[in-house]
């Protein structure tokens, strides 16, 4: 799973770990998680560091109720994707102009049709979730046995925060919480755009090889539920 739905498997898992069961997982796949409400806001921090966080910090305050928050995030959204698909070279590479239109209008539509009830859910779900940090203990780890593939981008600045717990945690000690995993910071070759965010369109090929290499190693008899 990428961003917040990263940040749901893990809190899954950890959920699971405190009830005194562990999910019978074939494998565990992270795209640039988002896992708590400090991976996009720094605490203590006067101004978001990162695009995400300008959208996410308004539902903190006491106006978090004002549909206007709503508008002006989905506005940041639609400055993320427009920002990804200034990709031209792998856009080429990937689809046609009409593929590449529809694909643009299916996003759009999706971030125009978040409601505002629906994005205060999201945030608030986000803000309740624990940092990774806070279950670093003998009695919730590891999450699970199944091998794991974490994928962080180079460029992950506009959304996660420079001093993100989620991310320091999977790259320094993701064998705590994962023993049979591999964190990657998956880059481009030179002279391409840097990858950005859980940009798995726009990014395929840097994606692609990773991901097939950890999905091909995988018996598909033991294929009972994939997170």
């Amino acid at each position: 799973m990428r961003d917040f739905g990263g940040g749901l498997v893990l809190d899954w898992l950890r959920r699971g770990r405190l009830a005194g069961e562990i999910a019978p997982l074939a494998g565990v796949v992270l795209v640039s998680p988002v896992a708590c409400i400090e991976d996009v806001l720094a605490p203590g921090a006067l101004k978001p560091a990162t695009l995400l966080g300008r959208a996410v910090k308004p539902f903190l305050g006491p106006n978090g109720g004002d549909e206007k928050l709503t508008e002006k995030s989905r506005t940041i959204f639609l400055r993320m994707f427009e920002a990804g698909a200034q990709n031209k070279g792998a856009l080429r590479a990937l689809m046609t102009v009409p593929e590449f239109a529809r694909l643009r209008d299916a996003a759009l539509a999706s971030i125009r049709q978040v409601s505002h009830a629906g994005a205060r859910e999201r945030v608030a779900a986000l803000r309740a979730m624990p940092s990774p940090a806070a279950y670093f203990l003998p009695a919730l780890l590891p999450l699970t046995e199944a091998p794991a593939l974490v994928l962080f981008a180079e460029q992950e600045e506009a959304v996660i925060d420079a001093a993100s717990p989620t991310r320091f945690a999977l790259e320094r000690a993701h064998r705590a919480y994962f023993p049979q995993s591999r964190t990657v910071r998956v880059a481009a070759l030179p002279g391409a755009a840097p990858v950005q965010h859980a940009s798995l369109i726009f990014h395929a090929f840097e994606f692609l090889p990773h991901l097939g290499g950890f999905y091909g190693k995988l018996r598909p008899a033991r294929l009972r539920r994939a997170a």
